[in-house]
């Protein structure tokens, strides 16, 4: 993986902490937080997905 897609990668995992920590949903769960599958979340969260998405894209680069 390139220097540049590891540092969006990185990014986006640092998005998907950030939300994870301000969620109020009380049904949130370490299932958030694994990106084998991004629509595989306690919630129906779109921005949450869309992460999920990139960083599986970019994991599939490598």
């Amino acid at each position: 993986m390139s220097d540049y897609h590891f540092a969006i990668g990185d990014t986006l995992v640092n998005y998907v902490h950030e939300i994870y920590a301000a969620c109020k949903n009380p049904q949130k769960s370490e299932k958030c937080l694994c990106f084998d599958d991004p629509y595989d979340l306690p919630c129906n969260s779109k921005r949450m997905i869309a992460i999920r998405e990139h960083i599986k894209a970019i994991n599939a680069q490598n």
